[in-house]
């Protein structure tokens, strides 16, 4: 093999690792989008959960993984919603839900993307990786 094809070929194999490792990180992206919806519809549910809930219920609020702190509820129409910097803002059990729905569509949206992104990488590792047994075939 001559030294301009090992350059090449050496050049194009370093092209594909950074490539395949775009193509974790976009995995990854979707994986943690992917437990966002599903925690996302957690809440969703705890909240249509909460609307049936009478006042004066004991409640266990998880405090941290498998910590619960017993409760009763004063109000059940009313939640707190972060909004960030350390602020909570009161909304209703549909203002809340609406808020959930919002974050839903631009992860979908995000989702989408990332996996546009994936795909059109995955089309394009497999052929530098046909190009890449070329080389080495030659």
């Amino acid at each position: 093999m001559s030294e301009e094809k090992k350059e090449v070929l050496q050049k194009k194999f370093m092209e594909y690792q950074m490539l395949e490792q775009q193509v974790k990180q976009f995995q990854e992206q979707m994986e943690t989008v992917e437990k966002q919806l599903g925690s996302l519809q957690e809440v969703k549910e705890a909240l249509d959960e909460l609307s049936t809930v009478k006042e004066g219920t004991d409640l266990l609020v998880p405090v941290s993984s498998g910590i619960f702190l017993k409760a009763k509820t004063q109000s059940t129409d009313k939640v707190l919603v972060n909004v960030g910097a350390e602020t909570a803002v009161e909304k209703t059990l549909p203002e809340a839900k609406i808020l959930l729905e919002e974050q839903e569509k631009e992860l979908l949206t995000f989702k989408k993307n990332v996996g546009t992104n994936l795909e059109g990488m995955s089309v394009h590792m497999q052929k530098m990786q046909d190009e890449l047994q070329k080389l080495v075939a030659e």
